[in-house]
């Protein structure tokens, strides 16, 4: 039985004679009590009867069993293969009831076949036992015929035989094939072939193995501390669509405030936010598909950091007695801890004990001495963190005497003093005695105790001071005395100062020192003071006293150290002082230039030019300009300021006189800096002037030209030759030349074309000139040929007039190129205005209705300008937009007008269509044949068994051009015989319908080519053209033809000599393909090529994908060129980009420096899957 009246029994390795009811019994003098208790002994679980093998085919219901004896409760667990968890799911049933264990699929699947462990655990023990399920495929058919039969299994073409992989039977007509241990390499066609004498016959039928899910990546275990988040990351393959499921032990998660669940793609991550330790333990991720599932486990281990839950105390003990403190901590396992007492490590001794286990630590003095009081510290620290507490101990004792009274010998009227240094607990009281007379404060002497020192002062001694003192000390422990005597004797000389200490002038962080002499009786004590405050020696005061020499040095003094210091001497007999003043002064920054003035100025003569600097330093700074070293003040002409340490010279007009090296002194106490800058003034330059312009010249066809003129001006001078607005380019017929002031142009085998105005144009730095000289080009007698550029050709019978484009006040500088033309449309068409300007620099272009009303793009309205080419656009016209319209050129030489007239007119109604409009489309227009005659042609005859897509080929064939008038004949032709349909007789019903039927197919592509473009599209009208007698006239006209049928020729023979050349573009193709472009992340990318077809629809692509213009992708399409914009590039941007048109396509690479490739084939197609960013550090 211990201390606290427990008692216990022990029995050692129990078996089963030790079952049964125990008693206790206790008996004292005045009776008895008994308790009961009892022994029961648990039997560990057992299997009767164990798992059996078992095979099934797939689909079939299939079940593990096994029977269970052992003291309940007993915890039954399914695994599979390598330690997966076998959970109920839609096709998994598990139970355990009256001792049996149950495991049942509903129907068995490929991935169910494995190895199956049954671990059964109670408090007595655990047991485990195993089976195998295997799973086949069957697969059957029935055969009917005369016997014998023989039957043959072929798996894509080739025969299988029985054996361990396929076993093959032919029971009651039933041809069955058993498929075993099932891979993915059996997926295919499977075809059973049956023969007798009579004949033979198979089927077929397709076996699909879809692959069970597996793991390429398993999340690994992390050790981490409370409070972090954790994302436990896994990399799955297998047939999708996949189901992931966490568990933390058997416990599912939930996605919420504590963790999260993803999948994407094949990455399945579970994230846990703001983890404690209770959340460590096993995570177990399940990934199912329709094949099967996989599992596996990770491990997190949450890591508290140490942590006192109760603190050390402050005590107050008395000497010898014990001293205990105890401090409980938390924390994660180990823990160290040590015990500091004022900052001083505590080792287990005689004296002292520590008592450490995992959750708290005690400090044991037995017996506690003076020495012991102070601060204990206890810091514990664990891998996660660590704490510390402290605690104040006193221990308390009696007084006692440090230093004893010491006897004291005086001159009588000096002043006397006995003193003596205390120890002990406070508080302490202290009385003094002389014999046994207790002493009480009075004008003779005076009593003190301060920092344990005991203090008796006398003003003025005289003989009857002479005799025993006493001091006595006491506090709440005990008391204790000390005596002496005090001798009373002849005087002596005072102390006194016969050199001063004189006042000190310091910088911030410099030393100060003083020093005086004293003279007088020795011994003499000498003290310092600050401003009546002693002052003692250490830290930054050093003092000394040496041959009646006092010294003071303060090692380095700061604004604090100001004030006024005093010395004091006494002896025996008196004392004496001296003052002096130390001042503190800031220590002064030098200036110095944070902006220094530009090294070299280069302006020109009557301009302004500055010069600027910025400086730093202890102010006051004071500033001067000195310009070839002799100083500059402030004049009229020049400004000089100085303002928040900005230095600014200028000078307003700058003359040749104000070049030179210009220098810039600041100054303070501390010291000066100088920058300097050369300022050079050149002259001013002067604008080109033409003193010889260009003459006009005539020449024949063939001939050489000559065009030259003079130009004055400051080099360099730019030469550039113009032709209608329009820079002329150097070529084999075309040269130039510049020498010594004089321009010349000459062109080679002039023709024609060359003839008009030749504009030289002259610039500079300072401006520009022009001159203008036209160049005219007599004929020949040369055939008249119009070439047209592009598509087709249009021809006028004779040549007509045109006004001429109004100039600019400043020719050459300001022109129309070509101005736009009036126009006429019907209602709810586009109206279409185009100017072409000239000049330098190109104008710009606005748009008026009447003479003020400036028009703004919006609605139906369009303005677009690219360069020199002008566009106004009206759509879904009407009857008020008739009227002037005013095309205003306009640049900094001025503006130009051309006026033009708009006319809508009113849209006329169809008029109505009467009789049989079916029959008048029968008369479709006439073919002459070779003979002459005319046969009438039924069109539903003709189109009756044409491919809809080539209704319209013949009907241009047969001179039918007008669809839309067609169209509308259809739906008139419709609606009357909706109306005649009473007075149609039976027996034409099935041709009606038979005809409406064809009908029905021509309206139908009809108006699906209505709703596409015009057959043909105007790009650019011709232009009037003005011509002399017998020359050629050439009209120029560029269209696009929509429709490929559309065929071009060539026409001759009409009454006035002209020729038609048309020009077919060329076969679709790229002009320019994209090229490989390299980046860094952040930058935008651009991506062109060029086709040879204007305004095409493109398609784009990254990687095979299909690119869609949302986001950072932007494409556009601009005449040939087909862009694509990537704004803000990441690393996920890399691949391959394609442009395709129709079957033709370019391709290139986009690179991104610093991508993230961890060398998985998503990487290496630039897709950069969260998880490899995750898991794969960038490179560097």
């Amino acid at each position: 039985m211990s201390e606290n009246f427990l008692t216990s029994i022990h029995i050692l390795n129990v078996d089963t004679a030790d079952i049964g009811e125990y008693q206790c019994k206790a008996t004292n003098d005045v009776g008895s009590d008994t308790c009961v208790g009892s022994i029961t002994l648990k039997a560990p679980p057992r299997f009767v009867k164990k798992l059996s093998d078992i095979s099934t085919v797939v689909g079939e219901e299939v079940q593990l069993q096994t029977t269970i004896e052992g003291a309940e409760p007993i915890s039954v667990v399914w695994f599979k293969d390598k330690g997966e968890i076998v959970r109920e799911s839609d096709n998994i049933w598990i139970s355990y009831s009256e001792n049996t264990a149950t495991l049942q699929f509903s129907r068995a699947e490929i991935a169910n076949a494995g190895k199956y462990t049954c671990q059964i655990k109670n408090d007595a023990g655990t047991q485990e036992c195993f089976a195998t399920l295997s799973v086949l495929v069957v697969m059957e058919c029935k055969v009917y015929g005369s016997p014998p039969i023989s039957v043959s299994w072929f798996h894509e073409g080739n025969e299988i035989s029985s054996g361990r992989k396929y076993q093959t039977t032919l029971t009651d007509n039933t041809c069955a094939l058993t498929v075993n241990m099932l891979e993915e390499s059996d997926a295919g066609d499977y075809t059973c072939v049956a023969t007798n004498v009579a004949g033979s016959d198979e089927c077929s039928a397709p076996l699909t193995v879809r692959e069970p899910p597996s793991f390429v990546q398993k999340p690994d275990a992390m050790d981490v501390l409370t409070g972090a988040n954790v994302t436990f990351t896994s990399i799955i393959k297998g047939t999708p669509p996949f189901s992931v499921s966490w568990f933390k032990g058997s416990s599912e998660l939930v996605p919420g405030d504590r963790c999260n669940v993803s999948l994407e793609e094949s990455v399945a991550e579970l994230e846990l936010f703001d983890v404690d330790t209770s959340q460590s333990g096993e995570y177990t991720c399940i990934v199912t598909n329709e094949a099967g599932k996989a599992s596996c486990t990770t491990r997190l281990h949450v890591k508290a950091p140490a942590k006192f839950v109760k603190r050390l105390n402050d005590y107050s003990l008395e000497k010898g007695k014990a001293l205990i403190l105890e401090g409980t901590y938390t924390g994660t396992p180990a823990i160290s801890v040590t015990w500091k007492k004022n900052g001083i490590n505590i080792t287990p001794s005689q004296r002292c004990t520590i008592t450490t286990t995992e959750k708290s630590s005690i400090l044991e003095i037995p017996s506690t001495a003076v020495e012991d009081s102070g601060q204990y510290n206890c810091y514990i620290e664990n891998a996660s963190g660590k704490d510390s507490c402290s605690a104040q101990i006193q221990i308390l004792e009696p007084p006692y005497f440090v230093k004893q009274l010491d006897p004291v010998k005086v001159t009588v009227g000096d002043s006397a003093s006995l003193q003596c240094q205390l120890a002990g607990t406070p508080e302490i009281a202290v009385s003094w005695y002389k014999g046994d007379t207790k002493l009480r404060p009075t004008a003779t002497y005076k009593m003190h105790f301060r920092n344990n020192v005991a203090t008796l002062v006398f003003n003025q001694v005289g003989s009857h001071d002479s005799g025993e003192y006493i001091c006595r000390a006491e506090n709440s422990v005990g008391e204790v005395s000390s005596s002496t005597f005090l001798t009373v004797q002849e005087g002596k000389n005072p102390p006194f100062f016969d050199i001063h200490i004189a006042p000190v002038d310091a910088v911030v962080g410099d030393s100060a020192d003083f020093e005086c002499h004293v003279t007088g009786t020795q011994p003499i004590k000498v003290s310092w003071a600050k401003d009546n405050r002693e002052i003692r020696s250490g830290g930054n005061y050093q003092i000394s006293y040496l041959e009646n020499t006092a010294h003071l040095t303060i090692l380095k003094v700061d604004k604090g150290d100001s004030g006024q210091y005093t010395c004091h001497a006494v002896n025996e007999v008196g004392k004496d002082s001296c003052t002096a003043q130390l001042n503190i002064k800031e220590r002064l920054t030098p200036p110095s230039f944070t902006k220094k003035l530009s090294e070299t100025v280069e302006e020109t003569e009557g301009n302004s030019f500055k010069l600027e600097g910025r400086v730093a330093g202890s102010q006051p700074i004071t500033a001067a300009w000195y310009k070839n070293n002799v100083e500059i003040h402030p004049t009229s002409n020049c400004e000089i300021t100085f303002k928040n340490n900005i230095l600014l010279l200028q000078v307003k007009k700058a003359g040749m006189g104000d070049a030179g090296l210009y220098t810039c002194k600041v100054s303070n106490d501390a010291g000066s800096a100088l920058c300097t800058s050369s300022v050079v003034i050149k002259e001013p330059k002067k604008p080109p002037v033409f003193d010889q312009h260009l003459s006009p010249v005539t020449v024949t066809e063939g001939e050489f030209v000559q065009l030259s003129c003079h130009v004055q001006g400051s080099e360099p001078i730019r030469i550039q030759w113009l032709k209608a607005g329009k820079e002329i380019k150097s070529s084999d017929r075309c040269s130039f030349s510049f020498a010594s002031g004089t321009a010349v142009l000459e062109l080679k085998d002039v023709a024609k074309a060359d003839a008009g105005d030749y504009v030289c144009k002259a610039s500079n730095a300072a401006g520009s000139d022009t001159s203008k000289s036209k160049v005219t080009i007599k004929g020949t007698d040369a055939s008249k040929v119009i070439v047209i550029t592009k598509h087709v050709n249009v021809f006028l019978d004779k040549p007509t007039a045109v006004p001429t484009a109004k100039k600019a006040a400043v020719d050459g500088k300001l022109f129309f190129v070509s101005e736009p033309q009036s126009i006429r449309v019907v209602e709810k068409t586009t109206a279409t205005f185009i100017a072409k300007v000239g000049g330098d620099p190109i104008p710009n272009v606005k748009w008026t209705k009447g003479k003020w009303r400036q028009l703004n793009p919006g609605g139906r309205v369009s303005i677009l300008q690219k360069g020199d080419e002008a566009k106004l656009e009206i759509k879904d016209t009407t009857k008020t937009d008739s009227g002037l319209y005013r095309c205003v050129a306009f640049n900094k030489h001025g503006e130009i007008e051309s006026n033009v007239n708009l006319q809508v007119d009113e849209r006329k109604k169809q008029e109505k269509i009467e009789g049989d409009l079916r029959a008048m489309l029968k008369k479709a227009p006439t073919l002459k044949r070779g003979s002459g005659e005319e046969e009438e042609i039924d069109i539903m005859e003709l189109l009756k068994n044409v491919d809809p897509k080539e209704y319209e080929k013949y009907a241009r064939m047969y001179g039918i051009t007008d669809f839309r008038g067609l169209l509308q004949a259809f739906e008139l032709l419709k609606q009357s015989q909706e109306e005649e349909t009473h007075r149609l007789e039976i027996e034409e019903i099935e041709k009606s319908e038979k005809e409406e039927k064809e009908f029905e197919e021509l309206v139908s592509f009809i108006q699906q080519r209505l709703s596409q473009t015009e057959p043909v599209t105007l790009i650019k009208d011709i232009e009037n053209q003005t011509v002399l007698k017998d020359n050629d006239a050439v009209f120029e006209i560029d269209i696009k033809i929509n429709y490929p049928e559309i065929k071009l020729s060539c026409i001759s023979a009409c009454d006035i000599k002209h020729s038609v050349c048309c020009v077919i573009p060329t076969e679709p193709a790229w002009e320019r393909h994209l090229q490989d472009v390299t980046l860094k992340e952040g930058q935008t990318c651009t991506m062109t090529c060029q086709f040879s077809v204007p305004n095409v629809k493109s398609e784009w692509f990254r990687n095979g994908r299909i690119l869609k213009p949302q986001g950072r992708h932007k494409t556009e399409v601009e005449h040939k060129v087909h862009k694509l914009t990537i704004a803000d590039v990441r690393a996920e941007d890399q691949g391959q980009y394609t442009c395709k048109h129709g079957d033709l396509e370019t391709s290139a690479e986009l690179r991104i420096e610093g991508g993230w490739n961890c060398g998985c084939s998503w990487c290496s197609l630039g897709q950069w899957p969260k998880v490899c960013r995750t898991l794969t550090a960038p490179p560097s």
